[in-house]
């Protein structure tokens, strides 16, 4: 199990994604990845390159990590509430070839800023229209993604996460006897997914499960 076969299993017509009112079916999902994917490829992306992904809990940021990864390239997790000198600042220690947005962000931050297929931002560039890119083999112990420290121990630091770091956390949850996510669960994520908590046991557990995860950019208690 890896992240580019998260997605495999699932029933086409069942719901993955709730964003904002929208629902999003595993079917869905999976068109909306591969033709990402294919996109990331026909801009000239390689495997293991880093992709950007910045965005809040969006289907947008949901697309673009899976479509990455299914890639053979690693997602750095970005969370655009940071100031822009720290998200440039990120992106450049890392050495990111491409970042992908699903939420409005300062053209400052890098020269190629591109959205995921299905995601229409103002002023951000579609990925290009590229030919049927299959997923690219990848092994557990292959680079999956990247998220920053908090920086409470010194500067913050780029936390590097192999396909087994997370699947074997995920199925440390899948284990558990009680309290355990299955195809029934529907998963409020209001933590960000750029934080490792939101971004495995929030929503790539609950979508290895088969349930359904109702994005929020933050917590208000009237909304939630």
């Amino acid at each position: 199990m890896t992240l580019a076969t998260l997605l495999d299993t699932q029933p086409d017509d069942a719901i993955a994604l709730i964003d904002n009112g929208r629902e999003t079916t595993y079917g869905e999902l999976r068109e909306l990845v591969a033709r990402t994917r294919a996109g990331l490829v026909a801009a000239g992306i390689e495997p293991r390159d880093r992709v950007a992904v910045v965005s809040t809990n969006t289907r947008a940021a949901v697309v673009g990590i899976l479509a990455t990864a299914s890639a053979g390239m690693v997602a750095l997790l970005l969370d655009p509430g940071n100031p822009v000198a720290e998200l440039r600042r990120e992106i450049a220690t890392v050495g990111a070839t491409l970042v992908l947005t699903g939420t409005p962000v300062s053209d400052e931050i890098h020269s190629r800023i591109a959205s995921p297929a299905g995601t229409a931002i103002a002023g951000v560039d579609p990925l290009p229209e590229g030919a049927a890119a299959p997923p690219t083999p990848v092994g557990p112990d292959d680079l999956a993604v990247m998220l920053f420290t908090s920086g409470t121990a010194g500067s913050p630091k780029a936390a590097m996460l192999s396909h087994h770091n997370l699947t074997s956390s995920q199925d440390a949850i899948l284990a558990t006897d009680h309290g355990a996510l299955d195809a029934n669960s529907v998963v409020l994520a209001t933590i960000p997914i750029a934080h490792i908590y939101g971004l495995n046991i929030s929503l790539l557990t609950t979508l290895r499960a088969g349930g359904t995860v109702v994005l929020s950019d933050g917590f208000t208690p009237q909304r939630c």
